[in-house]
């Protein structure tokens, strides 16, 4: 009987978790159309470079276009997030709407993720790897990026409306910020 509450509960933390919320995070002066976000971790920071179009301070969900529900389900998909925490949320207020969420696996190696993670890499540089897959009509970019102490994790999504969109957003947004950008 314990076990069956304990289950429960568990089960209950899991699914009600939020990820969609504003987590406030540093910015950088940039010169250019660009924000620079400063992430801060426990034995590490990084910054990166985001178009001007990423929202992070404020929620309107008219521009979120994915539920609580699928975003729990595409987070979780190719890799557990149970040991992670958030530490950013962000998205495009443009007719494209990219959702971006961040989360810190402590103490791992991309190594360690490469062998958890379901599915094979779509890019690999220097200290970052890259995957992408498909869940209920959008497009996930999975991007890991080594950090002294763990790994950060940048999952966007993207619900593409053809094959043409669903390309410009791997090589134009992602492949662009994440391995040329920053």
């Amino acid at each position: 009987m314990k076990l069956l509450k304990l289950l429960t509960l568990l089960f209950l933390f899991n699914s009600c978790s939020n990820y969609i919320r504003v987590i406030s995070s540093k910015t950088a002066p940039n010169e250019q159309a660009m924000q620079t976000r400063v992430f801060e971790f426990p034995a590490d920071t990084l910054a990166l470079q985001f178009f001007g179009d990423y929202r992070f301070d404020t929620l309107d969900h008219r521009y979120i276009t994915l539920t609580s529900k699928e975003a729990r389900k595409i987070i979780s998909k190719n890799l557990p997030v149970k040991d992670a925490i958030q530490f950013t949320f962000a998205y495009t207020d443009l007719p494209e709407h990219y959702t971006m969420f961040g989360f810190y696996y402590d103490s791992r190696t991309l190594e360690n993720i490469a062998a958890l993670y379901r599915g094979a890499p779509y890019k690999k540089q220097y200290s970052s790897i890259m995957y992408v897959s498909e869940f209920s009509g959008y497009v996930t970019a999975d991007v890991f990026r080594e950090t002294e102490g763990g790994v950060a994790r940048f999952i966007t999504i993207y619900k593409p409306a053809n094959e043409k969109s669903r390309e410009a957003f791997i090589d134009r947004e992602i492949v662009e910020l994440y391995f040329i950008r920053s």
